[in-house]
């Protein structure tokens, strides 16, 4: 299956996951929002008790063991304040005992079945634990309890992708309907492209503004799946407006590719000639160059050119390419 774009939505003190494609690794855990993140409400919930704000303002500070002892110390004192046992998981969560948080997750949902940040964290969680089954299950209780909720919305499509359930792709416009951000359209895009959608795969990617777009790895994902869509057009303005965010050798490289399937070889060859000047030391260039020589008739500089890949990457993916290829000329 294609790559599906990881990424995550923080809330205040959420850990939340937005989409995990099946070809893609868990996602990482990020760290704890801070008063200051965007969240679903507008203001962060008052403390339920002194020690839970204590605990919680360790979590911000990143003291989660602090914050496990504080907050475990609440628990006990309160069994039944679910703000206790929330916070409890979440400072679990940040030292990695994670059936220890999910245990405390789901002891706060049985005393607080409306804790919607309870619902998300542990559907996040089962979610990077490669529980696809369980993810779902945990965001649809939540969304049993809030239909619209962004990020049981973007779980519960995370874990439908990574079960193969054709329900992704409508779990995907629902979440559409309530965020419609460039992550998720390029996840919505990449099961079109899958499910052979290609009309649908591509006005979905034209939906991304891309001068609006400042992250330079989603450019170059909404690029490559333009390449694979057969929009070179477009996958080389995507890489235009990454490129003139700050030029690096595998953009220019990428963008050399788009430019050949689109019959530019001058350009192409001017990019993948100025990638070798910016990065000289960098095998990416020389690899593509190398390729593109001996695919335009230049042999001899083109060789060169891989055996440069190979000296300076030999242990690399670009060195190894390139050396497979100097083998079987």
């Amino acid at each position: 299956m294609m790559k599906v774009r990881s990424h995550t939505i923080l809330g205040a003190l959420l850990l939340l996951c937005a989409a995990c494609g099946k070809s893609t690794p868990p996602p990482e855990e990020p760290a704890p929002a801070t008063d200051s993140d965007s969240a679903p409400s507008d203001a962060v919930t008052p403390a339920s008790s002194d020690a839970v704000k204590k605990g919680r303002d360790q979590i911000q500070a990143g003291d989660f063991a602090g914050a496990v002892e504080t907050l475990g110390a609440a628990a006990k004192a309160d069994a039944n304040d679910p703000q206790a046992a929330f916070y409890h998981g979440v400072a679990l969560e940040g030292l990695e005992r994670f059936e220890d948080a999910e245990a405390e997750y789901r002891r706060a949902l049985k005393l607080s079945p409306e804790l919607m940040e309870a619902h998300a964290n542990l559907s996040f969680l089962l979610l990077s634990l490669d529980k696809p089954k369980d993810a779902l299950a945990a965001a649809d209780a939540g969304l049993a309890v809030d239909a619209k909720h962004p990020a049981l919305l973007a779980n519960r499509a995370g874990a439908l992708d990574i079960l193969g359930d054709p329900r992704a792709l409508e779990a995907y416009e629902a979440l559409l309907a309530v965020a419609p951000d460039d992550a998720n359209r390029y996840n919505y895009a990449v099961l079109l492209t899958v499910a052979e959608r290609k009309a649908d795969a591509v006005a979905a990617l034209r939906a991304i503004r891309l001068d609006g777009v400042t992250d330079a790895g989603l450019l170059l994902d909404v690029a490559q799946l333009y390449g694979r869509l057969e929009d070179y057009g477009s996958c080389v303005q995507a890489l235009d407006v990454a490129v003139g965010a700050g030029k690096t050798a595998e953009l220019l490289a990428h963008r050399a590719r788009c430019k050949h399937s689109a019959k530019d070889d001058k350009g192409a060859e001017a990019d993948l000639r100025e990638a070798v000047q910016l990065e000289p030391n960098n095998p990416i260039g020389h690899y593509y160059l190398g390729k593109h020589l001996i695919a335009v008739g230049k042999k001899a500089e083109g060789q060169a050119a891989l055996k440069k890949a190979v000296s300076l990457g030999p242990e690399t993916p670009f060195g190894q390419a390139a050396a497979r290829d100097l083998k079987a000329k």
